[in-house]
């Protein structure tokens, strides 16, 4: 029998509280980290993706990725369009409207290959309009920070990987979970 792996997507009715986290024993964690990994903990959980493979995370760059969903077509969001804020491993946060393939709602499979697409062109505008040279940080694999468009910091899109996405219901805006 094959072993399902569970991917949970949330959403939220209050806006995040960025000092709302904080906690002493993970001060050894800079503020963006700690930021970055507690930003789920108060979230309703409204839809779970089920993946045959062990791996925890869909890689941004591998459109194997998707062959993993169990039900690649389960519609998740049934909205023509919807807003989805862009902010790992960026200097800041961009939104972005993005369209159903159909114009009608969002299929598993397709809500994961737009947010790949819209990662592609961030690093791809990144790389046209930045006047510092992409390339490692010395004796790292971290990517060094550009000042381009989106000022990407960290990692370069061949880390990133998708691990949650949940919703804001008062701010009608879909967050992503990006982990490296």
């Amino acid at each position: 029998m094959e072993q399902l792996i569970q991917r949970e997507l949330y959403h939220t009715n209050e806006h995040i509280d960025d000092d709302k986290y904080i906690s002493d024993d993970m001060q050894h964690l800079t503020q963006r980290e700690f930021d970055h990994a507690n930003e789920y903990n108060n979230y309703e959980k409204i839809l779970v993706c089920e993946f045959k493979s062990l791996s925890n995370n869909i890689s941004l760059t591998n459109s194997n990725t998707i062959n993993e969903l169990v039900s690649p077509n389960n519609i998740v969001i049934d909205r023509e369009d919807i807003i989805i804020e862009y902010n790992y491993p960026l200097s800041s946060s961009f939104k972005f409207v993005e369209k159903a393939p159909n114009g009608k709602n969002f299929t598993e499979c397709d809500l994961i290959k737009t947010i790949m697409e819209r990662y592609n062109y961030i690093y791809s505008e990144e790389e046209k309009t930045t006047t510092i040279p992409i390339g490692s940080i010395p004796n790292s694999w971290n990517r060094n920070t550009t000042n381009g468009t989106y000022g990407i910091w960290g990692h370069h899109i061949t880390d990133l990987c998708l691990h949650s996405i949940y919703y804001d219901e008062k701010l009608d805006i879909y967050y992503l979970g990006i982990d490296s």
